[in-house]
């Protein structure tokens, strides 16, 4: 049974002053037995519906420097056009727009090549599959043409 897309037209505490990042540290352990504070929940919920909103807008999140791209990834690059990475070494902080050894504008028809994945084999539709690293993960494969 399909899910039903929520409403993201509202961010989760997107005017409240009552939100602050809980530092780096914390992040990395999550709360263990406490009671978060409630700005920090407020950040962490903002952060998620944040980044779901940018996604339901633009489809794909527009490249930024920090993020390790895989192979075969897409983003948006700032000049609006998708890129494909071509590389996974990994792909971090290579624009996609000035940098033709690591991405490849990536077109609606499938992209301007040979879809490059991991694994070819993945390339069977509607067969269910588990990505290299990812033992315990199952994907359906979809091809569009």
């Amino acid at each position: 049974m399909a899910t039903s897309k929520p409403d993201l037209a509202n961010i989760w505490a997107n005017s409240s002053a009552l939100i602050a990042n809980p530092g780096a540290a914390k992040q990395d352990t999550g709360w263990v037995l406490e009671k978060p504070q409630v700005e920090y929940v407020n950040w962490l919920i903002n952060k998620i519906d944040t980044y779901l909103h940018h996604i339901g807008e633009r489809g794909v999140g527009v490249w930024d420097a920090t993020t390790e791209y895989d192979l075969g990834s897409i983003t948006i690059g700032s000049n609006g056009v998708m890129y494909r990475s071509l590389t996974a070494d990994p792909n971090q902080g290579n624009d996609p727009i000035s940098d033709v050894v690591n991405w490849a504008p990536w077109e609606a028809t499938g992209g301007v090549s040979t879809p490059s994945y991991k694994d070819q084999e993945f390339l069977t539709s509607g067969t269910w599959t588990r990505p290299v690293g990812h033992a315990d993960d199952w994907v359906r494969v979809i091809l569009v043409a």
